[in-house]
């Protein structure tokens, strides 16, 4: 159940409670504040339990590569829920792909028909 909507502030101030609720229920980030959700740390922990959690994250992560890269190696299902920028960025697209060849499906049209992209990636998956 989410039940972080209904927690005192308090709780919600207290770090190691707070990690550990976005660890059982990374959905749960979409009800914390703009600052939280735009902390690389909090963020990561609630996109190792669900990907979609990528979602929630602020603009400001949302907005940077290293960001995508970081999300996608905690959980190579947060690739689909990437903002498009990001599934147009070859190293991301890559790192999703070596982690979980289906996820080819939701990178950027031109990636997914770039054959010399496609052979690059097919090259790293046998290293």
């Amino acid at each position: 159940a989410d039940v972080l909507p209904y927690l005192p502030e308090a709780c919600l101030n207290e770090r190691r409670f707070l990690l550990a609720a976005l660890a059982a229920n990374g959905l749960a980030l979409r009800h914390l504040g703009k600052a939280l959700r735009n902390e690389i740390e909090t963020v990561l922990t609630a996109v190792r339990s669900s990907g979609v959690a990528v979602r929630f994250a602020g603009e400001q992560l949302q907005e940077r590569v290293d960001f995508a890269l970081q999300a996608v190696d905690a959980n190579p299902l947060a690739f689909e829920h990437l903002p498009v920028a990001m599934r147009t960025q070859p190293d991301v697209v890559a790192n999703a792909v070596l982690a979980s060849p289906a996820m080819i499906r939701f990178a950027a049209p031109q990636l997914r028909g770039n054959a010399r992209f496609l052979d690059f990636v097919e090259r790293l998956r046998q290293r």
